[in-house]
């Protein structure tokens, strides 16, 4: 169901510009995707907010909408995109937790860049009314 009306037969390929990588490579970095694993990919213009609706499935069946709040990961190493809310727009009422600081806490361990995310920290704190 998650991949109608799309092609998914073959496996496409892009190019992410060197100058958007993380890492200085010497190349533009050609990329496959494979939409039998991941489905059709999303085109959103730039300046279009983006948030993503995320249905969880257990193999073939639907199980429910992830409600919950998420981060998306960008497992290619690109740097070029940006927020369209600050934190302060967002409501945090504490910084919230980037790669920079992430990275700044576990220097010096042999973690995984994957690895150190967390723990998760909640900067929205809800009144009861």
């Amino acid at each position: 169901p998650y991949l109608s009306g799309c092609e998914t037969n073959n496996i496409t390929f892009y190019k992410i510009p060197r100058s958007a990588l993380r890492e200085p490579v010497e190349n533009d970095v050609t990329v496959a995707y494979n939409r039998k694993i991941f489905g059709c990919p999303i085109r959103v213009y730039y300046k279009t907010p983006f948030k993503p609706v995320l249905k969880l499935y257990m193999g073939e069946k639907f199980i429910n909408i992830v409600y919950a709040n998420y981060i998306i990961w960008e497992v290619q190493g690109r740097t070029d995109f940006y927020y369209n809310t600050t934190m302060r727009e967002a409501g945090c009422q504490q910084e919230a937790q980037t790669w920079k600081s992430m990275l700044y806490y576990h220097k010096g361990s042999y973690l995984n860049r994957e690895d150190i995310w967390g723990p998760w920290v909640n900067v929205i704190f809800l009144m009861p009314y």
